[in-house]
């Protein structure tokens, strides 16, 4: 059994074979407004849709916002693994499964089947380090050099309620791709 049910649309998602039609904003959302970042290792639930959210609107760009709020959609089926975890060797799978999924969402967007533009990816690592400052607390051990380097952004992470994140990337969603927007 390969399979999710997702909510809320209750569609059995096949995470091995994905059939594109499958793939819908609304399980999307949901999903990643319940899934805490980390493994739940923070300071409070912060949601991947927040997350996702706050690197989006870094961008002015529209095509860069559009990747951006999605770069981590296909954790909504495939669930949020810590970097370091999914980086193990025992992980080449489900790297391999999340890079095809996440290609496909992107292609069932209009955004092509490319990767995450480096800009996104460089972001993504500022938000990491915002993140780590503001929910992480003390860190026992230095991070990846290239990380290091890296400084938070000035502002601080608000904390928001699971509702919130939910509607707000939706909203988000709607606002930058008007011809997939949902009721």
């Amino acid at each position: 059994m390969s399979w999710i049910q997702t909510y809320p649309t209750c569609q059995q998602f096949d995470v091995t074979l994905v059939d594109s039609e499958k793939i819908d904003i609304r399980d999307i959302a949901h999903a990643l407004s319940m899934q805490c970042r980390f493994g739940g290792h923070c300071a409070w639930h912060y949601s991947i849709a927040q997350h996702s959210l706050y690197v989006a609107r870094r961008f002015d760009n529209l095509h860069l916002r559009r990747y951006a709020l999605l770069h981590d959609a296909s954790e909504a089926y495939l669930v949020d693994v810590p970097r370091p975890i999914k980086n193990l060797d025992g992980m080449y799978a489900y790297r391999q499964m999340e890079r095809l999924l996440q290609e496909k969402i992107y292609q069932k967007f209009g955004l092509g089947g490319g990767h995450m533009p480096q800009a996104v990816q460089l972001v993504d690592n500022l938000m990491l380090m915002t993140e780590r400052r503001d929910l992480k607390g003390t860190v026992p051990a230095p991070w990846t050099a290239d990380l290091e380097a890296l400084e938070p952004y000035k502002w601080h992470i608000q904390q928001w309620p699971i509702e919130q994140a939910h509607e707000e990337f939706l909203g988000e969603f709607s606002r930058l791709f008007p011809e997939f927007a949902v009721e």
